[in-house]
């Protein structure tokens, strides 16, 4: 709801593309938008910032996720987005590359390699100049076999929205989708 419009563009092709290069790693059921009774008035803010969604009302919340039955009154589906495992991803795009022929310098210094139509830098935090911004975001990797979803759901609320994306094996990717620091220090899974 507040990414900027190039951003979105690119976004909306993102998982074609990532199925393509990764055949069978992209799960396509769409992300559930939910917000505790008290917070209804934040799924509105969100419809009212988005398109592209159906609304759900607690019925059908508890078809598309049984765990989540009785806890959220009403909801937005947004039905074409998909999701992957970013690890399972560039694992898979890595070995698919190196079949290809490309060679990977892990830890190399390549400031003074030359001869190469592109670039990519992936240096993230340890960013020296202004063109990149590194950014840490919060998340979590949780394992709770007595959960099950099947689709990102992302929990509206006024200071800390969350969203929780469904990993193999009962695991789930936890996420805050406004706290970000560009801090170096250690993780700061933070209580709420």
């Amino acid at each position: 709801e507040s990414a900027e419009q190039p951003v979105l563009d690119l976004g909306c092709d993102a998982a074609d593309w990532w199925d393509a290069a990764t055949p069978g790693l992209v799960t396509r059921r769409g992300t559930l938008v939910v917000a505790a009774p008290r917070d209804a008035g934040e799924l509105d803010r969100f419809a009212s910032r988005t398109s592209g969604y159906r609304r759900v009302e607690e019925d059908e919340i508890a078809l598309l996720e049984p765990d989540l039955a009785g806890r959220f009154r009403r909801g937005l589906l947004f039905p074409d987005e998909g999701h992957l495992d970013p690890r399972q991803a560039m694992a898979a795009l890595h070995d698919k590359l190196a079949a290809m022929g490309v060679e990977f310098h892990f830890g190399a210094d390549a400031q003074h390699v030359f001869g190469f139509d592109r670039q990519i830098d992936c240096t993230g935090m340890a960013a020296a100049d202004d063109r990149l911004r590194g950014v840490r975001g919060e998340m979590l990797i949780l394992r709770t076999p007595d959960t099950s979803l099947s689709r990102p759901v992302r929990l509206l609320h006024p200071r800390f929205p969350l969203y929780a994306v469904p990993r193999t094996d009962h695991r789930f990717m936890v996420g805050a989708t406004m706290i970000e620091s560009q801090s170096a220090g250690p993780v700061t899974a933070r209580s709420m």
